[in-house]
């Protein structure tokens, strides 16, 4: 009875790691799009095959295909993120975080343009690093969620 008890502990312990694990790299993620420029960072982070789901737009398959989709409409902004939550499966292999996103594009004449949104990625655990499996977004009118 108590090696079960034991085992059921040491497998809470473990996921609650991996679940601490991937918030972290889902902040260093938000904290590295707002100084770098999220094109960059969402190639570093994303599986090779990762599924994005962009608002009123067609899913985008591939992290190329989605690089230079991104690249060929000029998307170039500052991008932050507010990482609220996270989950991970029991053997903390794959999991998800949610959050807030915040936009912000110069207009034609160099004024900022500010968007609001929220978010969902999926995350897995490829060769001992966690990539992005798969992003869902929307707007929101305001700053708030």
């Amino acid at each position: 009875m108590m090696s079960l008890l034991a085992t059921c502990c040491q497998k809470q312990i473990e996921i609650e790691t991996a679940k601490v694990e991937l918030l972290q790299v889902a902040q260093q993620f938000n904290k590295e799009n707002s100084e770098n420029g999220y094109i960059k960072d969402y190639n570093k982070y994303m599986a090779e095959d990762a599924l994005i789901l962009p608002p009123g737009a067609q899913p985008v398959m591939g992290r190329k295909k989605y690089y230079a989709q991104m690249k060929d409409e000029g998307l170039v902004g500052q991008l932050e993120g507010d990482v609220l939550g996270a989950e991970v499966s029991d053997l903390g292999d794959m999991g998800w975080t949610y959050g807030r996103w915040i936009f912000t594009v110069p207009d034609s004449s160099g004024n900022p343009v500010v968007s609001y949104g929220k978010y969902l990625c999926t995350w897995a655990k490829i060769d001992g690093q966690r990539k992005m499996t798969s992003n869902i977004w929307n707007s929101n009118p305001t700053s708030g969620i």
